[in-house]
């Protein structure tokens, strides 16, 4: 048996690359799905600005339940300011002002056809943590942000 596409792990993952990819990376913030939480570069520049997505625990169930850590993180901010704006943008994105409940398309993906959307994520302001601002061996600024995101997972 085939896993439904709710529930494809590779799916979800890249729902959350295109989602941020669209809505947070700029020619100043650069978006990464790299375990490593160090400095990007892009084109030989350091970046000063980036969010590291990692893609957690998922627990199945009609009503899956998925962990999502955001972790935005700055260089040369002395004080931290650059990390507090990189949060607001990013938990902007997290939450709807006018619903319960923020909705992030989950598309079926695919390497050489158009992407569907099978569903939505969603996720409920009181089901994300802050972890509040800590500081990286390299003097980076980090705000985690820890996401549950709960969706139909065809089971």
């Amino acid at each position: 048996m085939t896993l439904p596409g709710q529930s494809r792990s590779a799916n979800i993952k890249d729902s959350w690359k295109k989602y941020l990819n669209d809505n947070v990376k700029s020619s100043s913030v650069y978006v990464t799905f790299d375990n490593a939480m160090k400095q990007p570069k892009v084109q030989g520049k350091a970046m000063d600005r980036w969010v590291t997505c990692k893609i957690g625990q998922y627990l199945s169930g009609v009503l899956a339940t998925q962990i999502v850590e955001l972790w935005c993180c700055t260089r040369r901010d002395s004080e931290g300011y650059k990390a507090a704006q990189l949060r607001d943008t990013v938990y902007g994105l997290l939450t709807d002002s006018e619903d319960v409940f923020k909705r992030i398309p989950l598309y079926r993906s695919h390497p050489t056809e158009a992407w569907t959307v099978i569903g939505q994520m969603l996720i409920k302001k009181d089901w994300i943590i802050d972890s509040g601002e800590s500081e990286g061996d390299d003097n980076s600024k980090i705000r985690k942000l820890t996401i549950k995101t709960r969706f139909a997972s065809g089971f």
